[in-house]
């Protein structure tokens, strides 16, 4: 059943609607694009150069909440949300402000820089279109958006947490299309070679970027966690399915303060923090832009594409595997997980192969899942809740290397030149080796790191649960 949207045009794009070209959204930097996790594929490949020799602080970024989005670098700028309620830019050298702007709710989403504007996803349910030079909003769009928004050919595609994969025309702020996926999960969508791929409940759909019609649809058997990656005609995705200690009591409550009965309804968004409803502090600067309701409702006459099929209905099902060795501490609740990588053929959604491995989540309750995969030539990466970091043959799903962390591993992994970088709930950055798993260097913050690493230019940003970001460079 069709569904409408609104867009919020302010009197920039309106404009440019009236009067032409001469108004464009398209600015110095027009050819300059950037992306979570590196690029649409969702890889975590990087850029760089990394930075050479030991981890060296070159500045630090204060705002007024935890940093758990994931910054993008482009134009000498790095953009990245907090949850004080702001979009940020900042001057990749000097760690000088350039702009802020202003939502209603946490910025926890990363953000992706295309055609000099920045678009958005905010807590407060809407994709924003900024100004890269200026921070000005061009023009906001209601999706229940609270994940990375991924741009390719003058669309953006976001998934929201009202369970449906928007597909948004980057010049108008329009819709051109949107496809129902119950369970979606607030992830962002890899888009590759005309296809969006993008996990739902326990399915992975695979859509024609133009209009949302579906290609296949393939079943896990897990719930689809988080963000996938697709490398050289495969897709790689976690999939996971709760487990509950039969030691458990009635009384036994996770940190959240649910019940231990957990089910798949529960395993929403890996990204730690599950409130989504922090308030935006107060405005200190004066120079802020403020995210205002402009009015204006805009029909949605975007195609309404829904689809109830499965495919590949002979893939073996998973069996479960519980871990023998945990144990839980006096009145704290533990989950046991059945973690699964799975490798899809991205033309057909035929399984390739699967990858178990049993983690358990203590007391942090059932939102702690692996992180999203990182690809790296033969090589998968991927982060579990249990502090284990694993590096998996990509070919094959045979593990290479395992190395314990020594806490939750929870940011995205990002990969330069066969070094792996990502952060834990030990409140550290990581450099681990992609071949050895030997760890090269780690570099201490303030707090958790939830947000998934830039590498660009020999210096690393990264987001920290103290409310900084971070430029590491090296020695």
């Amino acid at each position: 059943m069709p569904r409408h949207r609104r867009a919020i045009l302010t009197l920039t794009v309106v404009l440019a609607a009236l009067f032409g070209p001469s108004l464009a959204l398209v600015r110095a930097q027009a050819d300059a694009t950037a992306t979570f996790r590196g690029g649409p594929d969702l890889t975590g490949q990087q850029p760089g150069p990394a930075p050479q020799g030991e981890p060296t602080l070159r500045w630090r970024f204060e705002t007024g909440g935890k940093v758990k989005s994931s910054p993008v670098v482009v134009g000498g700028a790095v953009y990245f949300g907090s949850k004080d309620g702001h979009v940020y830019a900042v001057d990749a050298q000097s760690g000088e402000e350039r702009w802020r702007f202003r939502t209603t709710l946490s910025v926890r989403s990363a953000p992706a820089v295309a055609d000099g504007v920045v678009f958005v996803g905010g807590d407060d349910r809407f994709l924003y279109a900024l100004d890269a030079e200026s921070g000005q909003e061009l023009w906001r769009f209601e999706t229940g958006a609270m994940a990375a928004p991924t741009v390719v050919d003058g669309v953006a595609f976001v998934a929201g947490d009202d369970s449906y994969l928007h597909a948004i025309d980057v010049a108008t702020g329009l819709e051109r299309w949107h496809f129902a996926a119950p369970g979606l999960s607030k992830a962002a969508p890899a888009v590759v070679d005309g296809i969006a791929f993008i996990g739902a409940a326990d399915l992975v759909y695979a859509l024609d970027a133009t209009n949302g019609t579906p290609f296949w649809v393939s079943p896990l058997g897990f719930v689809a966690n988080g963000t996938l990656a697709v490398n050289d005609g495969t897709i790689y995705i976690v999939g996971a399915l709760s487990i509950v200690d039969e030691t458990e009591t009635k009384d036994n409550r996770t940190d959240d303060g649910n019940a231990g009965s957990a089910n798949a309804e529960q395993i929403d968004d890996f990204a730690g923090d599950q409130s989504g409803g922090d308030q935006a502090t107060d405005d200190q600067s004066g120079g802020d832009q403020a995210a205002d309701d402009q009015g204006g409702d805009q029909t949605d006459d975007g195609d309404d594409v829904s689809i109830n099929i499965v495919v590949n209905e002979d893939d073996d099902e998973n069996d479960d595997q519980t871990d023998e060795s945990g144990g839980a501490a006096s009145g704290v609740a533990v989950r046991f997980f059945n973690g699964t990588l799975f490798a899809l053929d991205a033309a057909t959604g035929a399984g390739r192969w699967e990858q178990p491995f049993t983690f358990s989540t203590g007391s942090y309750g059932v939102s702690m899942l692996p992180t999203a995969p990182a690809v790296l030539g033969e090589t998968v990466f991927v982060g579990s809740p249990d502090g284990q970091f694993y590096a998996v043959d990509a070919a094959t799903g045979v593990e290479r290397w395992g190395r314990q962390i020594g806490d939750r591993v929870t940011s995205a992994p990002a990969v330069v030149d066969n070094v792996v970088y990502f952060g834990g709930f030990d409140e550290h950055l990581h450099a681990v080796d992609g071949e050895s798993g030997t760890e090269l260097w780690r570099f201490q913050t303030g707090d958790w790191i939830e947000s998934s690493p830039a590498i660009i230019d020999g210096v690393i940003y990264v987001g920290s649960d103290d409310g900084f970001l971070y430029a590491v460079g090296g020695s």
